[in-house]
Parts: C-alpha cells; sequence; structure tokens
C-alpha cells in the first residue's frame, strides 16, 4: 500500500525489492479497517485506496504511477496540497505521456495508462501481467529498454509470490 521509487531498491542480481511494508504490519495488526484510515503516500494512491478501500490492484496503479514518472520524468498528478492530488487521482484522466515524450510508442503509453485506469477492475489482472505487457510493448524502442528490476525471467514453473520474505520478519501477506 506504500509502492513509490523510495520504497524501491534494486538487488544485486538486478531484481526489484519492495521496501518499507510498516503500513502492511500496521493494517495487519489493526483488528478494524475504519474507511477514513486512508495510508499511503498521495502522488502514488489509487483512487480505491484514497476512498479507503485498497487492494492488490492498488499497488499497481501505484507501480504505474512510478513506471509514468520514469518514461517522462514526472508524475502524472501534482499539487502543493493532498486534497489537490488526491482528487486528481479520483477524477481526473493522467496527461498523455506522448505529449511529455513524443518519441514513446502509442502502444507503452495505452499499457500505462491501462494500468493507471480509474477504476481497478479496467486494470490488467495483476502486476505480472502489466510488467510484461511493458515489456513486450518496448521490446525494439531504442527510448525505452526494461530491465529486471520490472519482471525477473522466471522458469514456466515458478509463479511469483506476492508475499515477501524478509529476514528476521515474518513474512507479510499483501491485502486486499
Amino acid at each position: 500500500r506504500d509502492v513509490k521509487p523510495e520504497n524501491m531498491l534494486l538487488g544485486d542480481n538486478g531484481e526489484a525489492i519492495l521496501t518499507d511494508f510498516g503500513i502492511a504490519v500496521l493494517n495487519q495488526e489493526s483488528r478494524q479497517h475504519n474507511k477514513q484510515d486512508v495510508v499511503g503516500t498521495a502522488p502514488y494512491m489509487a483512487p480505491e485506496q484514497i476512498k479507503g478501500f485498497p487492494r492488490r490492484a492498488s499497488d499497481q496503479y501505484a507501480l504505474a504511477v512510478v513506471a509514468y514518472e520514469w518514461l517522462c520524468g514526472e508524475r502524472p498528478f501534482t499539487g502543493d496540497r493532498f486534497e489537490q492530488i488526491v482528487f486528481q487521482h479520483i477524477h481526473i484522466q493522467p496527461p498523455s505521456l506522448r505529449i511529455k515524450q513524443p518519441e514513446l510508442t502509442q502502444q507503452i503509453e495505452a499499457v500505462v495508462l491501462k494500468a493507471l485506469a480509474k477504476d481497478p477492475e479496467a486494470r490488467y489482472a495483476t502486476i505480472l501481467e502489466f510488467a510484461r505487457a511493458l515489456e513486450q510493448n518496448s521490446q525494439g524502442s531504442q527510448n525505452v529498454t526494461l530491465s529486471n528490476a520490472i519482471t525477473a525471467e522466471l522458469p514456466p514453473e515458478k509463479t511469483p509470490s506476492l508475499t515477501p520474505t524478509i529476514p528476521a520478519i515474518p513474512p507479510i501477506t499483501p491485502i486486499s
């Protein structure tokens, strides 16, 4: 529930490592979820997360904000106040990536904008599906290349786990 560049590290083998599970731990420890408990970093929060109903698709939205920022150098929604930013996440469509970076293909823009859909059901079924779509649509592009930082080469028999394993800390199961 707090995917952002500051919480991502690049491992020795080029894999992305998500850090700072403080929000997830606090939410797991809480026995009662109050709709008013909005937790996260405003520039990366999904509309449903802002409304108090985070789910797995909320992390995909946040990763799409990171990808948007990575591709054009700025976040899709900005403002001086929390209220300005969350209003945009809920009500305003993200600006075109191609206006900011004309060399990007329509396909790359479409992939990122799908992951930034206001309705979580309109996004990719999984974050891995989003990462693969982004990687497939960037093949051959001189301007966009993806490393294992977004998706590692996995043997077909293995599927990624959504539960991180952190030494000396019990595994954390994402809350949907």
